[in-house]
């Protein structure tokens, strides 16, 4: 029970004080459009990954690779390494997936929820300039007025210049 009380206490903190930004540096794999846009409705938004917002002096405030591994660290470790603070969560916590996952090839940025806006319906926001977006593709079965109206916005903002847009096919 008292494992059981740590875990629970544990991942509260945790759901309440960090937020996660996850990329792919792949967008070509079927599964992900299946899991993550919505049966191949959605889009994918290619970033320049080398943009500041990205990569910062500040290690903290940086993209990372996921470590895919089948032996991820337990609860009761985590639980007790805690006092070791964000950097250790940043770097090892939110960094680890089991190997199950390695297709996504994954990406994440941790960030406090203090580093956040809040939006008036009380919903976390992160922003990043529009200037590190280079790509948008549609799913193959996004709806086609959807890609009329994000087209429209790109090409009446002038910062969105940059911006391409891609249809998916089926191979």
């Amino acid at each position: 029970p008292l494992k059981s009380i740590l875990e629970n206490a544990f991942n509260t903190i945790i759901s309440q004080t960090i937020n996660v930004l996850s990329l792919s540096s792949r967008n070509d794999t079927m599964p992900m459009w299946a899991h993550y846009a919505s049966n191949f409705t959605g889009y994918v938004i290619e970033f320049d990954m080398q943009n500041p917002y990205f990569f910062s002096d500040d290690s903290n405030d940086c993209v990372k690779p996921v470590l895919y591994n089948n032996k991820l660290e337990s609860v009761d470790n985590l639980y007790l390494r805690t006092i070791q603070g964000y950097d250790y969560f940043n770097n090892l916590l939110a960094l680890q997936k089991t190997a199950d996952w390695a297709y996504e090839f994954e990406w994440r940025k941790v960030k406090s929820f203090t580093q956040l806006e809040i939006d008036e319906n009380g919903i976390l926001l992160d922003t990043f300039p529009i200037e590190a977006i280079t790509k948008i593709i549609f799913g193959c079965d996004t709806d086609y007025d959807f890609k009329i109206f994000a087209k429209q916005i790109i090409e009446g903002e002038s910062k969105c210049k940059q911006i391409e847009l891609f249809d998916s096919k089926f191979n």
